[in-house]
């Protein structure tokens, strides 16, 4: 009797299994799941994956394959080869480790953190499993699931339904290949013996086909999408039961009779259902060659004796494994196979013998083993050395298990175990052989995958040389070509590294057939390989540059032998950084001035140096003097009236030029007082019918009708269509515009950017803390505001949000990632850059808060800490877009709010005075930055004027400084009757109506920016029906009636194009939100980063002054 019989003839063993026919009735959902844990403690023990031990110890360092990693193991790094996929792409669509961990999701539904392929387990089991995706998902849902409890979690691996019949629960379970593990746990006799699984899909007919083997194909539209293995059963005490699998319509029938067998509760019955479309591995075809890319083998001796296939189709002993490693031994045919008849499979380092790569671990999952009565069998599972003939002595899990009874045996009759050095070890081996000469009963083994590790001795030697000699000094041109060549005797060369300053140029290295090599079996790197990399100045780029290389094998080891570093060159490309000041340089935004006048000239060269300064003024050099004050040269010079030209060139010492030139024109002193007089009649207001201006009598009731504030000074106007001296301006939202050529070439000195209200509120504290800030504190009321379909439901939250920055952003450009920050980021760059910054505030990024308007108190507190934190921005609007539609201050949800529908825009008019009047003084900040869609014509009770009496303060005066966004000017088609006229009809309307009338003064028509301009690409497609081609080119119309306007009304002084590069239509927004069919466009570029029409124009007006 072996020792299995014995074990279970024991008076304990029988008085255990009577005692749990009734030890586990009526159990709850926690008694059920402590059966699980305690009944079948080293089944769950072997789902959990080794792939997900390494992914939750975060010990993946680097993916060569789906099958190939590099991971750290104990502070080593190793290579890694599995048969089963140790990555798959997340929700996100990134690779990332597979990991069959479960967690609970805020719905109630269970997930795996990364599978192979997605599954999705119920809170209700009555929902179904979803396993799978797109058209090869299917459900299951067990029959009785109506009944069953909501999912709970066993030790991370599987979900466990309670109670979907009596006595009787539902496990499910993710398994590395794709697909899930499902299991039927029986705790008593009163269990049913017949249990069903539903199959459907949504995405076409399913049909279950039946195999004789106990197994069942899943079929949709005739095609073959999974497999559900033969079903198998074993008790709390280890022993198999059979199971009886059938197929009735939609429904996979399993049948175990087991109320009149001697057998111990609970029964664990387990179909696998294997995901063949998703996961893409077809092991059904009986190949016993190896799993992917030949890396596994199978032998046996003698031949023939040994039946093996890599799916289960014996029926007795398929459990956790579905697809994996199988051999069988036939029964009572006459077979009696003598001891050292071995079948196994093996995997065996490539080119073994020749090369140092050697096996130090080796992980097998889904071990399982199952020998008939009177069947003596051993197994074998270990690191074999063939130098030796011998085993390194490595086993996961103690050494080779007979699982049926628990004795532990010896590799092979005769071999010692750990003589051998590890270093020796090159192969891995799962298999089994008899242990005597007669064995009439069957016998089975598994193994559901395997991870082998990979390791070797040595690191890459590599030598490198030079085409060019290393440069003395500072040069401006530099020309190379690096050789290098390297090897390595075990793993290979996967890779070359040439470091050229920060920089670093990567060479990955081919395989046999020509594709990246992963350094495994499958994908081998070559031991030697060579190449070169040719280096010129531009490609270093300014500054002091080290260059070395670097030879990596597959574990990225590159060692003290695998990197030289060869030489350090200094390289200068970068033109002098010059600063003017002084009466001549302000001339350039005038065009004229006032004749004596000085310029300072202050020139750093952070490379080779300054070595010479070059002043012309009207093609005569100048000398100027250093100025030890400035540290920079100066001069004052008188040289009589009229145009002149005024150029400055910079030199350093390997050649590198800075040049500016600007024209200006020297007045008399004299007739300073003329120009200012024809000032005023330049810029007298249109006339419309409808519109009134703003009077002096009626903005200043509070004080007599007088408004005792002085009028600032406004700049000139224009006449005709010259655009010398216009502000241009770019707004944008990315942070790396700043650094495109297309926008550096235009020369622009002016940039914008929108700006949440409550930054610095909701802020990061980490964020302050890296800035030096303090967080401005708000009031700790709760916040509410409407549903933005205006049901009147309200969402009620509370302040602080710190750092919950979920807005959308841009369509797919998060440029400023939607924190202080990143917004910090922005606006300091543009600061170094030298750039006039606007900012504009908007509505909060927090996007639950979209709809809530501040109060006047919390908008001085929030904003007033941005001024603070900023005190070089000038140039500001109270608020982006009031009249907007999804703008906390409009009409819209104005109404919602149940207030009048002109509320909000009475608000964004008291910001605009706190802004001005409070906060900074001194500022440029304007009123309105209206979207376009307010009457403009204002009157009582309109929206403009409700925004002008918003802005109303003693004695002060109105704005006189406004921004207006134009894109229906911009849009206008001169094809279409009145469009043109009617559009620039609105804007004289809003001149006219802002236009200030003082008592016994000349008129003043105030400043006009308009800070948001383009030609609106989507609107061309979207609401027009214009093809793409079409609506790019209707941009270059767009900027010809921006010029117009500028040419029509001189009180327009400023143009923001917004913005440089647009997305593509339907891009992703970078939060992941749905696509956008026709994203916000009006940009000067196409995403591909060629010019549209509209840039073609821009360009030559703000450069050319060609317009």
């Amino acid at each position: 009797m072996k020792a299995r019989e014995r074990f279970l003839a024991a008076p304990a063993q029988a008085a255990e299994r009577e005692r749990s026919e009734s030890e586990h009735r009526a159990e709850s959902r926690s008694e059920a799941v402590q059966t699980t844990q305690e009944s079948f403690a080293s089944l769950l023990d072997g789902l959990d994956w080794q792939g997900s031990q390494l992914a939750r110890d975060d010990a993946f360092e680097a993916f060569s394959s789906d099958y190939v990693a590099r991971v750290e193991i104990d502070g080593d790094s190793r290579l890694i080869e599995s048969s089963v996929p140790l990555r798959a792409r997340n929700d996100d669509g990134k690779l990332e480790a597979v990991d069959l961990t479960l967690e609970r999701q805020a719905d109630g539904t269970i997930e795996p953190v990364n599978p192979a392929v997605p599954l999705e387990l119920p809170r209700a089991l009555e929902d179904g499993i979803d396993v799978g995706k797109g058209t090869g998902e299917i459900t299951i849902t067990p029959a009785d699931a109506a009944g069953a409890t909501t999912a709970a979690t066993v030790d991370g691996v599987a979900a466990l339904w309670a109670s979907t019949s009596t006595d009787t629960d539902f496990l499910a379970a993710p398994v590395p290949q794709g697909g899930l593990e499902t299991f039927t746990q029986l705790r008593s006799p009163a269990a049913p013996e017949i249990s069903k699984l539903h199959v459907t899909s949504e995405h076409g007919d399913i049909a279950l086909v039946p195999s004789p083997q106990g197994e069942v194909f899943v079929n949709r539209d005739g095609v073959r999408i999974g497999r559900f293995a033969p079903a198998w059963a074993v008790d709390a005490q280890g022993t198999p039961v059979e199971v009886r699998t059938t197929v009735q319509d939609d429904s996979i029938v399993l049948e175990v009779k087991h109320r009149d067998a001697d057998l111990a509760y609970p029964i664990l019955v387990d179909p696998i259902y294997e995901d063949w479309f998703n996961g893409g591995r077809r092991w059904d075809q009986g190949s016993t060659a190896g799993l992917r890319d030949g890396t596994w083998q199978y032998t046996e001796n003698p031949a023939g004796w040994y039946p093996h296939d890599t799916r289960c189709v014996s029926g007795v002993n398929c459990g956790g494994t579905g697809d994996g490693f199988y051999i069988y031994t036939y029964a009572n045919v006459g077979y009696n196979p003598a001891a050292g008849h071995i079948a196994e499979y093996y995997y065996t380092v490539h080119e073994w013998n020749s090369r140092t790569t050697y096996i130090p671990r080796v992980d097998y999952w889904q071990k399982n083993f199952w020998w008939g009565a009177g069947a003596n069998f051993w197994t074998i599972n270990g690191i074999f050395a063939p130098s030796y003939g011998n085993w390194t002595g490595y086993q996961l899990n103690g050494q080779h298990q007979d699982s049926n009874n628990s004795q532990y045996v010896a590799v092979q009759s005769g071999n010692n175990i750990n003589t051998v050095p590890a270093a020796a070890g090159k192969q891995a081996v799962w298999g089994a052989f008899p242990n005597g000469t007669s064995h009439p009963a069957a016998a089975a083994l598994s193994l559901g995958a395997s991870i082998v590790y990979l390791d070797d001795p040595e690191d890459p030697t590599i030598n490198v040389s030079h085409s060019a000699p290393a440069p003395s000094g500072w040069v401006r041109d530099y020309t190379d070509r690096i050789s290098f060549n390297a090897s390595d005797p075990g793993l290979g060369i996967k890779a070359f590294n040439v470091f050229y300053g920060n920089k670093v140029w990567t060479s990955n290295q081919p395989t046999t057939d020509g594709g990246a090599c992963a350094g495994g079996k499958g994908r081998p790197c070559y031991t030697y390989r060579d190449g070169y990399f040719d280096l010129n100045a531009q490609a270093l780029g300014s500054g002091t540059h080290a260059i070395g290389v670097c030879a990596y094998d597959a574990l990225g080891k590159s060692g003290a032998t695998g990197c030289k570093s060869t030489r350090t060159v200094k390289i200068d490309r970068t033109p002098p950084v010059v600063e003017l000041s002084g009466d001549l340089y302000d001339a350039q935004d005038t065009g004229s001035m006032v004749d004596p006048f000085d310029l300072k000239v202050l020139a750093t060269d952070a490379h080779s140096g300054v070595t010479s300064e070059e002043i012309r003024i009207g093609g005569q050099v100048q000398t100027p003097v250093f100025d030890s004050g400035c540290s920079c040269w100066s001069f004052r010079y008188k040289g009589g009236v009229g145009p002149t030209t005024v150029s400055v060139v910079v030199r350093d010492a390997v050649g590198n030029e800075w040049s500016s030139s600007w024209n200006v024109d020297v007045l008399d002193p004299k007739d300073e007082g003329e120009d200012e007089q024809q000032f005023n009649t330049d810029r007298s207001a249109p006339a419309p019918e409808t519109p009134s201006a703003i009077t002096e009598s009626d903005y200043c009731q509070d004080t007599g009708g007088v408004c005792t504030e002085a009028p600032p000074a406004l700049p000139e106007g224009r006449s005709g269509s010259g655009t010398q001296g216009f502000g241009w301006g770019m707004s944008d939202p990315s942070v790396e515009f700043m650094d495109r050529p297309e926008f550096t070439s235009l020369g622009l000195k002016k940039v914008r950017i929108i700006v949440p209200w409550d930054l610095l509120a909701l802020a990061k504290p980490q964020d302050l803390v890296a800035l030096g800030l303090t967080r401005p504190s708000l009031p700790s009321r709760s916040r509410s505001c409407p549903k933005i379909n205006g049901n009147g439901a309200t969402r009620t939250f509370n302040l602080p949000f710190y750092g919950q920055y979920d807005g959308d952003g841009e369509y797919g450009k998060p440029s400023y990632n939607h924190s202080l920050r990143g917004y910090a980021a922005w606006l300091n760059k543009a600061r170094a850059a030298g750039y006039e910054v606007m900012v504009a505030f908007n509505r909060t990024e927090f996007r639950s808060a979209y709809c809530y308007l501040p109060t006047t108190a919390e908008y001085r507190t929030a904003v007033g800490a941005f001024v603070d934190a900023f005190p070089w921005i000038k140039d500001y609007a109270a608020w982006n877009e009031p009249d907007h539609k999804f703008e906390p201050t409009s009409p819209f949800y104005s109404k919602i709010r149940g207030t009048s529908s002109t509320a909000g825009l009475y608000r964004a008019g008291q910001f605009w005075r706190i802004l001005k009047s409070e906060l900074c003084t001194t500022c440029r900040v304007t009123a309105g930055e209206f979207s376009g869609k307010i009457d403009t014509r204002g009157g009582a009770g309109s929206g403009l004027q409700r925004y002008i009496d918003g802005t109303r303060s003693s004695g002060k005066l109105p704005p006189l400084r406004w921004s207006y966004h134009a894109y229906a000017q911009a849009d206008a088609r001169p094809s279409v009757a009145n469009e043109v006229g009617n559009t620039r009809t609105k804007i004289a309307n809003f001149i006219a109506s802002t236009t200030y009338v003082k008592q016994g003064s000349p008129t003043i028509v105030p400043e006009l920016w308009l800070t948001e301009q383009g030609g609106r690409v989507h609107v061309y497609r979207e609401k027009q029906g214009n093809s793409m081609s079409d609506a790019i080119a209707r941009t270059g119309q767009a900027a010809t009636n921006l010029f117009d306007l500028i040419s029509i009304f001189p009180s327009i002084t400023r143009l923001y194009w917004y913005d440089l590069e647009s997305v593509p239509e339907g891009a992703v927004r970078f939060n992941g939100a749905a696509p956008t069919p026709y994203p916000f466009d009006s940009a000067l570029l196409n995403p591909d980063g060629t010019a549209r029409p509209a840039y073609t124009k821009f360009k030559a007006c703000v450069v050319s002054n060609i317009c």
